[in-house]
């Protein structure tokens, strides 16, 4: 069974709202996943995507700085996609048997 927590960053006085979808998910191994990630508030923020196994660390799986521009640091079963600016993505084909755990996606805002 997974789990997904969305949260709400304050940067610089202005709200950065995360939301993902689905919240809960159980999801049989061998069977595609899809979570979405939605931060609203600031125009471009950097992305992630964490997740804390059951009895492990809690560990970031991607980020992203841009659209288009994703750095995978998971060990490539999960595909990831930010194809525009408040939208990251995180999908399988098929579920690994140890996937279980939280999952969650974060943002902040940057100064350029």
């Amino acid at each position: 069974m997974g789990h997904l927590l969305a949260f709400l960053f304050i940067e610089g006085g202005r709200f950065l709202t995360v939301t993902q979808s689905p919240m809960l998910i159980i999801q049989p191994k061998d069977t595609p996943v899809r979570l979405n990630c939605t931060a609203e508030g600031y125009a471009n923020p950097y992305m992630y995507w964490y997740k804390q196994g059951i009895g492990k660390n809690l560990h970031m799986m991607a980020f992203s700085t841009a659209p288009g521009s994703v750095t995978d640091i998971s060990d490539n079963r999960f595909s990831f996609t930010r194809a525009n600016g408040q939208f990251f993505t995180l999908e399988t084909d098929s579920l690994p048997q140890d996937a279980n755990g939280v999952y969650f996606c974060a943002a902040s805002a940057h100064c350029d």
